[in-house]
């Protein structure tokens, strides 16, 4: 019995003795990485802070600046990560690997969500409408309240609220009411034949003076 309880305290201070050792050894790499890491973490804030400003002194939209910016956090801090873990000696070639493998099986599940983020992405660049704009699409009109990074939000005429897919809002038709500023309205009105339509434009004409808004009317000869 105490050959085997010297034996047990020999093998556990050799343990010991080579954990000391392997930890002297992988203390400055330990330390370095955990240096990276603090100074990464500082860094993304100030870049991300700097994006943030320069965005907004560029007067971008506010949806798409925030997407952005999160996109270049998240870019970031993941670019910080396989940094972080080669410092410390692991193998980052599977793990990318496996990173990449988990992103394609995530973007084919949501290959509608990534559709609409694009005609989000889209709309916000290109600005076919705005906040407060009449708009009609897909079969629907309305006056758009938001504009999301996935979703429209319009509300109709009677006061619906109608949330339109960005995906294919941006690949559709889009009549914009409120881009010209000025809007045409169509009033058509029956005559008898026996009527001299020269007649009923006088009064019309008379009228259409009278309404400041009212545009010019070039008579037809």
């Amino acid at each position: 019995m105490r050959t085997v309880g010297a034996l047990y305290v020999s093998s556990v201070k050799d343990y010991s003795i080579e954990f000391y050792n392997v930890l002297i050894d992988y203390a400055p790499r330990l330390v370095s990485s955990l240096v990276v890491l603090v100074l990464g973490l500082y860094a993304i804030r100030f870049i991300t802070r700097l994006a943030k400003k320069i965005m907004a002194r560029k007067e971008m939209e506010v949806t798409l600046a925030e997407f952005l910016s999160s996109c270049l956090l998240w870019g970031l801090r993941a670019l910080l990560f396989v940094t972080f873990i080669s410092r410390l000696g692991i193998e980052t070639t599977s793990f990318v690997a496996i990173l990449g493998a988990a992103g394609l099986a995530i973007g084919m599940s949501l290959q509608g969500s990534l559709a609409n983020l694009a005609g989000g992405v889209l709309i916000i660049l290109f600005k076919p409408f705005r906040v407060g704009d009449v708009i009609e699409a897909q079969g629907v009109s309305g006056m758009v309240t938001e504009i999301q990074i996935f979703v429209t939000k319009l509300i109709s005429g009677n006061n619906q609220t109608i949330m339109i897919p960005n995906g294919i809002l941006s690949n559709g038709i889009i009549t914009n009411f409120s881009i010209a500023g000025k809007r045409r309205a169509d009033l058509v009105f029956s005559l008898s034949y026996e009527t001299n339509s020269k007649q009923p434009k006088k009064p019309f004409y008379r009228l259409c003076k009278t309404i400041q808004k009212c545009l010019k009317i070039q008579r037809q000869k």
